[in-house]
């Protein structure tokens, strides 16, 4: 069923707020850097987050899900497949066993008691 010229409107009424918003970034100084993020994750928010609650604004309460990205450039996917014993191009695959290997990494470490 097609959506009515109504709802299509009121969608990008939505999402032109959202494209209103502006994205600033700053650059601290490594210890105010390494403050503001241990304590965002102590209190299980983003970094973003916790900056919004420390200059008083809104901040969302919708659940977190933490993220962490890396980029791999083609060396790394090729370095990756050979470590793994997998093709470089099966990228999948190559991320479940890096997955593997941090969780396991960060399960020892935190076992060892280095938190």
């Amino acid at each position: 069923m097609a959506k009515s010229p109504k709802d299509i409107k009121s969608k990008w009424k939505g999402e032109a707020k959202a494209v209103k918003a502006v994205q600033l970034a700053f650059e601290f100084d490594s210890s105010i850097q390494k403050h503001i993020k241990l304590e965002a994750i102590h209190n299980d928010v983003t970094p973003s987050d916790y900056i919004r609650s420390i200059l008083g604004l809104e901040v969302p309460n919708k659940p977190v899900r933490q993220r962490i990205s890396i980029s791999f450039s083609e060396v790394d996917f090729e370095f990756l497949g050979k470590k793994y014993s997998l093709d470089p191009n099966d990228r999948n695959a190559i991320k479940s066993r890096a997955y593997k290997d941090i969780v396991e990494y960060a399960s020892n470490e935190l076992k060892k008691g280095n938190k």
